[in-house]
C-alpha cells in the first residue's frame, strides 16, 4: 500500500502553502503599521521640542546674547526675538499638519488592515473546515483500502 498519492497530498499541503504566504504578508503589513506609528511619534517628538524651543525663545532676556540668537543672525541675518518665535511658530504649525495627516494615514491603514484580517479569519475558518472534512474523507477511504487489503491477506492464509 503506497500510502497517499502525490494528487492528494498536493490537494493538502497547497493550502498551508498559501497560508503560509499569507502570515508573510500579515507581518509585512504588522510591520508597515508600525513604521507609520513610528513617524508619528517621530513628529509628534520634534513638535515637543519646537514647542519647549518656543517657550525658551519667549521667555529668554532681549539683553542677552545666546547660541540660539547668534546662530538665528548667522543663518537668517535676522536674530530677534519676534522673527524666531515667528519662525519656530511656522514650524511648529507645519508639524501639527504632518501630524495631523499622519494620523488619519495610520487610522485608515489600521483600519483597513483590521478589515482585511476580519476577513481573512472567516475565509480561513471555513478553508480549515473544508480541509479538515476533506482529509478526513481521505483517511476513511484510506484505512478502508488498508482494511481490504489485511482483509485479502486473511483470506489467503486461511
Amino acid at each position: 500500500m503506497s500510502g497517499f498519492s502525490e494528487e492528494e497530498e498536493t490537494k493538502f499541503s497547497q493550502p498551508m502553502k498559501e497560508y503560509a504566504l499569507y502570515g508573510e504578508g500579515l507581518r509585512s503589513v504588522a510591520r508597515h503599521q508600525m513604521l507609520l506609528q513610528y513617524d508619528l511619534e517621530q513628529m509628534e517628538e520634534s513638535l515637543s521640542v519646537k514647542a519647549m524651543s518656543k517657550s525658551f525663545i519667549a521667555h529668554e532676556p532681549e539683553d542677552q546674547m545666546t547660541f540660539g540668537r547668534l546662530a538665528a543672525k548667522l543663518l537668517s541675518g535676522d536674530g530677534s526675538k519676534e522673527a524666531r518665535l515667528q519662525t519656530v511658530q511656522r514650524e511648529i504649525d507645519d508639524l501639527e499638519g504632518s501630524s495631523q495627516k499622519q494620523v488619519e494615514r495610520l487610522n485608515t491603514f489600521t483600519s483597513s488592515a483590521m478589515h482585511e484580517l476580519t476577513r481573512f479569519q472567516h475565509q480561513r475558518d471555513g478553508d480549515i473546515r473544508a480541509f479538515w472534512i476533506a482529509y478526513s474523507k481521505l483517511q476513511i477511504r484510506f484505512l478502508k483500502k488498508a482494511l481490504s487489503s489485511w482483509q485479502n491477506i486473511q483470506k489467503s492464509f486461511k
